[in-house]
């Protein structure tokens, strides 16, 4: 088990409470298909990946799914003002400059049971909130090397104070990558599974944004192919 483990999942463990009441309350939002996570086994491994409309996305997810979630975050997150605070919720520190950075450590939770959760967006900038960045490699990499499922989330629109109709939450089905197709044809099916999840919960204009991700997404652009 990871040194850092057992404050992760304390204080992460003391958060979970609080989002599935007080903040489900003062923020509500509409769960489809959360069934598709309920009949999971408890204590296997799981990669949850989603969409990445708005800030509120890590404790959208936290507050609907009754497990400890590790979440990739990036270096500027934990090194700034509340640093303390998410250093000690089970994050997994990514530098987003550097290539590969986190998926070790990722690794070894999932190899322990755990759940990472990921935004292969890797922003919420360059886009409006019905479309999605083009997707980093990450989520895929982390299936093949563990064998845990993933289990594609749509998140649709942001929450607003007691305003329940503004966002909804929609589960897919978890699944296994092909090992029949590369990873960018995998990555390629991930985003498309979460397109089709967005859709057919109302989002008729939902669009994937063309181009490969960049090294970087939250300083630059995708890049054009």
């Amino acid at each position: 088990m990871l040194m850092s483990d057992h404050h992760g999942d304390l204080l992460m463990t003391c958060l979970r409470p609080l989002a599935h009441s007080i903040y489900r309350l003062i923020f509500p939002a509409k769960t489809v298909g959360l069934d598709n996570y309920r009949r999971l086994p408890a204590d296997q491994p799981l990669i949850v990946v989603a969409n990445h409309p708005g800030h509120h996305d890590p404790i959208l997810l936290i507050s609907r799914i009754d497990r400890n979630l590790h979440f990739l975050a990036k270096t500027e997150l934990l090194d700034g003002h509340f640093g303390w605070f998410f250093s000690r919720l089970g994050l997994v520190r990514v530098n987003r400059d550097k290539h590969g950075s986190g998926l070790e450590q990722a690794k070894r939770y999932l190899m322990d049971g755990h759940i990472i959760a990921l935004f292969p967006e890797g922003t919420i900038k360059f886009k409006t909130v019905n479309q999605l960045l083009p997707f980093k490699h990450g989520a895929i990499k982390l299936a093949n090397a563990t064998g845990a499922p993933i289990l594609p989330v749509a998140i649709i629109g942001r929450p607003r104070p007691f305003w329940f109709r503004r966002c909804r939450i929609c589960f897919g089905q978890a699944y296994h990558p092909n090992d029949q197709l590369d990873i960018d044809q995998e990555t390629t099916r991930l985003q498309e599974k979460i397109l089709e999840l967005m859709k057919a919960n109302g989002v008729g204009n939902a669009e994937i944004i063309p181009g490969k991700p960049a090294q970087n997404p939250g300083k630059e652009p995708p890049k054009q192919v």
